[in-house]
């Protein structure tokens, strides 16, 4: 219970991108090799949230 084939996992990020998904919930503009906006996950005035497109992830410098 709980596991999530790797074949799915790969397959998932083959066709979807995380920067897509995340820009319906909070804007974000290219800066440099990656994207920056504001946190969806907590309150804040500077953009401390970063989507790294090439490896499919993000950080939130906020909330860590």
């Amino acid at each position: 219970m709980g596991y999530i084939p790797r074949s799915f996992s790969d397959e998932l990020l083959e066709k979807v991108d995380i920067k897509d998904i995340i820009s319906d919930y909070t804007e974000i503009k290219k800066q440099g090799a990656n994207w920056f906006g504001l946190s969806p996950f907590v309150s804040e005035k500077t953009p401390s949230f970063c989507v790294n497109d090439k490896k499919q992830r993000f950080t939130c410098y906020s909330s860590g």
